[in-house]
């Protein structure tokens, strides 16, 4: 898990370092492209922490200890979208609503399952 967290933390350096060396080049609102590199910094992370399989374990322990735990993980999805919607003032309840729908159905449908290896 300090693994994970640490890529996440180097991911999000190389995201501020990119974005000082585009915003160097290029007029760019700044907010944009550091919600944009932001948003590709921590899912790159989420991808590299959930390769690590001590990581995968300790979901899978929270999600069979805790219903809410195991409802609440994947609604974790949801900070990406919020950082690139806020950062880019493209927020939309529309568009949240149907993330959450998207979430939620599998999340509900496999609630039963999360009992069984």
């Amino acid at each position: 898990m300090k693994r994970a967290i640490l890529i996440c933390v180097a991911l999000t350096g190389l995201a501020a370092l990119a974005e000082g060396l585009v915003l160097m080049r290029v007029s760019i609102d700044p907010w944009r492209l550091a919600a944009l590199l932001e948003n590709l910094a921590l899912l790159l992370g989420v991808f590299v922490g959930l390769s690590h399989s001590a990581t995968v374990k300790l979901l899978r322990h929270w999600a069979q200890k805790s219903a809410w735990l195991a409802v609440a993980i994947p609604f974790l999805l949801l900070i990406p979208y919020l950082i690139y919607a806020l950062g880019t003032h493209t927020f939309s309840l529309i568009a949240l609503g149907k993330l959450c729908a998207y979430i939620a159905v599998p999340t509900v449908l496999l609630l039963p399952d999360r009992l069984h290896h």
